[in-house]
C-alpha cells in the first residue's frame, strides 16, 4: 500500500511510515473494501436442471410401466416387458459409452459388440418359453455371434481406411479387437459350434481387416505398438 501522507510504498503490516513517521493505523479500515459485505451478497436460487440421466430414466421408467401393464393384461404367459428393460439399458449405454464417450473408436465398436451380444443372449432366454426348434444357446453361438462380430469388423475396416494416418492409436486398438473375429472358428474347431460357414466367413473378414491395418497404416501401427509395449 501507499502512505496517504507522503505517498511512499510501504508494506501492509507497517503501522508507522518509515519516511514521514506518520501513524498508518486505521488507514486500511478507511479504504473501500474490495469485497462486498456478507449481508449484501444475494444468494442465487438453486434451479433444478433436468439432466440427461434424469430425463432418460424417467421416460424409460414410464415406458416400462406401460409395457408391463400391457404384458400382464394381454400376454401374461410371455414376459416380454423384460426385453424392454434390456433395450432401455442398451440405449443408455449406447449414448453414454459410445456417443458421449471420449474413448477410442475401436473401444467403442468393441463395447457395442459386447452389448449387442448381451442383449441377444438375454432376449433369447427371455423367450425361452416359446417352442423354438433349437435351444437359445444354439442361435447365439451359431449365427448371432458371427453376424455381430462380422458387422463390427467391417465397420472397423472402414474407420481404419479413413483415419489410419490421422489417428495411429486407432489402428492398434482395431488390431486387438479384430483378433476377436477368430473366436467363432476356434469354437468350431473345439466342437462348440457345428456350422462351418459362418465361422469361416468371420475369420476371412478378420484376416482382411488385419491386412487393411498393415496396408493403410503399417508404419503408424509399428510405432504405436512400440510405444505401448516399450520396445
Amino acid at each position: 500500500m501507499r502512505c496517504k501522507y507522503c505517498g511512499v510504498e510501504v508494506n501492509d503490516n507497517v503501522k508507522v511510515c518509515p519516511i514521514c513517521h506518520e501513524k498508518l493505523e486505521g488507514y486500511l479500515s478507511d479504504a473501500p473494501s474490495m469485497y462486498p459485505a456478507k449481508n449484501s451478497v444475494k444468494r442465487k436460487r438453486k434451479h433444478t436442471h433436468f439432466t440427461f440421466d434424469n430425463l432418460y430414466w424417467g421416460i424409460g421408467l414410464a415406458v416400462w410401466i406401460c409395457c408391463l401393464a400391457v404384458c400382464e393384461v394381454l400376454t401374461p404367459t410371455l414376459q416380454w416387458h423384460w426385453l424392454v428393460i434390456l433395450l432401455i439399458l442398451y440405449g443408455y449405454l449406447f449414448v453414454r459409452n459410445t456417443i458421449l464417450s471420449n474413448s477410442s473408436i475401436g473401444l467403442k465398436i468393441f463395447t457395442q459388440i459386447i452389448m449387442i451380444l448381451a442383449v441377444l443372449i438375454s432376449s433369447l432366454y427371455i423367450f425361452k418359453g416359446l417352442n423354438l426348434h433349437h435351444d437359445p444357446k444354439y442361435w447365439i453361438l451359431e449365427y448371432a455371434l458371427p453376424i455381430v462380430l462380422g458387422t463390427g469388423l467391417v465397420i472397423m475396416i472402414v474407420f481404419v481406411c479413413i483415419f489410419a494416418k490421422r489417428c495411429p492409436s486407432l489402428i492398434a486398438d482395431c488390431v486387438f479387437m479384430m483378433l476377436l473375429g477368430y473366436t467363432p472358428i476356434i469354437m468350431y474347431l473345439t466342437g462348440n459350434v457345428t456350422h462351418l460357414w459362418p465361422s469361416l466367413a468371420v475369420s476371412i473378414v478378420a484376416t482382411l481387416a488385419i491386412l487393411s491395418c498393415f496396408m493403410f497404416g503399417r508404419k503408424e501401427l509399428i510405432d504405436e505398438l512400440k510405444k505401448r509395449f516399450h520396445l
